[in-house]
């Protein structure tokens, strides 16, 4: 089971929807394998996932003319929301409605940490491993890179892709970085801290290399 999933790849990467999910859905697991393994640590990952809430088998599709219940659960875009009000017909979407998303984990702190961090370093992270797949593909002739299309668009050269999946990385680094802060640095950081299992030792690693510098939070029995 994996944590992420396609359509929050797609909602909280720059990924766009017209980014094709069949580049994204076959590296989510190696994605999060990868961060569990540098950024997380095993077993806090593996808790993690045992933490996930299911998503109710009842939700339906949120619609414009609909008056919706208290806690009650629809489906907008592939996203979950709960209802916080009566005779709710508030857009999910907009700022200021009386929804809030569902929440993902049944641990407190965990759905910070995600809501506020790691959900867009996952969806980074997989838009950043499925962003080469999307810009080419492979026919009779080999490898093919898409140049020009209908709408005048033509595919990025090798050295402007380089640039940009810099810029993806460092702002999966900073994310990472801002998320050891929080967690070491700050009151409320380390009170999510203390709400983790007792069998979760936590290790704050950093790391130096001549390339980049990089910060883990590792986790332990």
């Amino acid at each position: 089971m994996s944590i992420i999933t396609t359509t929050e790849v797609i909602r909280y990467s720059p990924a766009g929807r017209d980014f094709p999910p069949a580049t994204i859905k076959p590296r989510i697991k190696s994605c999060e394998d990868k961060l569990a393994r540098e950024l997380l640590g095993i077993v806090l990952y593996n808790d993690m996932v045992s933490k996930l809430k299911a998503l109710p088998v009842d939700a339906k599709e949120w619609v414009c003319n609909g008056d919706y219940s208290l806690n009650e659960v629809v489906v907008k875009n592939g996203v979950y929301y709960t209802s916080t009000a009566n005779s709710n017909n508030t857009d999910p979407e907009d700022d200021g409605s009386d929804w809030v998303q569902y929440a993902k984990f049944d641990h407190e702190c965990y759905e910070k940490i995600w809501t506020g961090w790691l959900r867009l370093i996952f969806a980074y992270e997989v838009y950043y491993n499925s962003l080469p797949y999307a810009s080419r593909s492979v026919g009779a002739g080999g490898l093919v890179v898409r140049e020009v299309d209908q709408k005048g668009v033509r595919g990025s050269k090798v050295n402007e892709l380089d640039s940009y999946l810099a810029t993806v990385r460092q702002d999966i680094d900073t994310e990472s970085r801002n998320l050891l802060y929080w967690m070491n640095k700050t009151d409320e950081g380390k009170a999510c801290l203390e709400s983790f299992p007792e069998n979760l030792l936590v290790e704050c690693v950093t790391n130096y290399n001549d390339a980049h510098r990089s910060r883990r939070i590792m986790f332990r029995n």
